[in-house]
């Protein structure tokens, strides 16, 4: 990896990260709303929650409506989430450094014309 892929990697890993880590997401809860016939009838809720940044390190919870636990559910999500950027983020600072301090690309030797090898060749043998 050289120099511009280097940059590229840190690009990458840099959007990475932030976009996991400071971007909304939304979670889906279920919840047991009645029994019919016996059967558990399971609704499925998607709560938005706000950036993992700021569940974690704030302590931010969503506003509480009609699913008291809610604001609790976003955390562990939160958690993976910020483990993802904080991954993404070193990654990306380790192979661009690493791309950047090789620096560019070396220019390859030139290769000598098959026709002067050959000539050479044939010019030691006959003497």
């Amino acid at each position: 990896m050289y120099r511009t892929g280097g940059i590229v990697a840190l690009l990458i890993g840099m959007g990475l990260g932030f976009l996991w880590a400071f971007l909304p997401f939304s979670q889906q809860l279920s919840y047991r709303v009645s029994f019919d016939d016996g059967q558990p009838d399971w609704t499925r809720v998607e709560i938005e929650c706000p950036d993992p940044w700021s569940v974690l390190v704030e302590g931010e919870r969503p506003p509480r409506g009609e699913y008291a636990t809610a604001g609790d559910e976003c955390v562990k999500p939160a958690r993976t989430l910020m483990a993802g950027a904080v991954v993404a983020t070193l990654a990306g600072i380790t192979l661009g450094a690493y791309g950047i301090r090789r620096g560019p690309q070396p220019k390859p030797e030139p290769i000598e014309p098959l026709s002067e090898i050959i000539a050479r060749r044939s010019g030691q043998r006959g003497v």
